[in-house]
């Protein structure tokens, strides 16, 4: 990072529905695995030691499934050592 913000955006996976949808939401409607998340710990480690502060942030809505997605996340970066704050 040249600013001294990191920005993470966590879209979903869900390549099926990805190009190809009828409706908007489908294109998020998915659902982050715990060991999907966990593969994102060091790259976030690394993140977090070249900026000032990193925000990091979950688009796969549908359903509440970035809601879902962001606590699990959390509870990973808190067991990681990560230091966290929820604005």
């Amino acid at each position: 990072s040249t600013s001294g913000i990191g920005y993470l955006r966590f879209h979903g996976r869900n390549g099926k529905c990805w190009w190809e949808h009828e409706k908007a939401y489908q294109r998020y409607d998915y659902m982050y695995s715990q060991d999907e998340l966990q593969e994102w710990i060091p790259r976030i480690k690394e993140i977090n030691n070249n900026t000032k502060k990193s925000f990091i942030y979950f688009n796969n809505h549908y359903k509440a499934k970035a809601a879902k997605s962001a606590l699990m996340f959390l509870d990973l970066l808190k067991s990681s050592n990560i230091a966290t704050s929820q604005n």
